[in-house]
């Protein structure tokens, strides 16, 4: 039996494209450009590996926002249940965009 992993090259901007098949020695065999180009079993094959890869909970919800230890400590609810998650403090990594003059 082939051992494959399934890992995306541009998981942000080509999430369901360019995914790169790798053997069980992490070495690239193969990319496929397009997941939809593929039979529908494959696909979900592919699909199940990339979501076990890649967990990306939406959130839907802030419960709670606080300065922790010289971080920010986030209470949050998902799409996959409540989570806890620290940042750097708000101040160190925010930026005011200023909006382009209008002609």
């Amino acid at each position: 039996m082939l051992f494959m992993t399934a890992t995306r090259t541009f998981p942000f901007s080509h999430p369901h494209g360019y995914v790169s098949l790798r053997d069980a020695k992490g070495e690239e065999v193969g990319v496929i450009r397009d997941l939809s180009e593929l039979p529908r079993e494959a696909r979900e094959l592919i699909e199940e590996e990339l979501d076990r890869r890649y967990l990306q909970p939406r959130i839907t919800h802030i419960e709670n926002v606080r300065e922790r230890f010289g971080g920010v400590e986030w209470e949050v609810e998902t799409d996959r249940g409540p989570r806890r998650i620290i940042t750097k403090r708000v101040h160190d990594t925010l930026a005011e965009i200023t909006p382009a003059a209008t002609c």
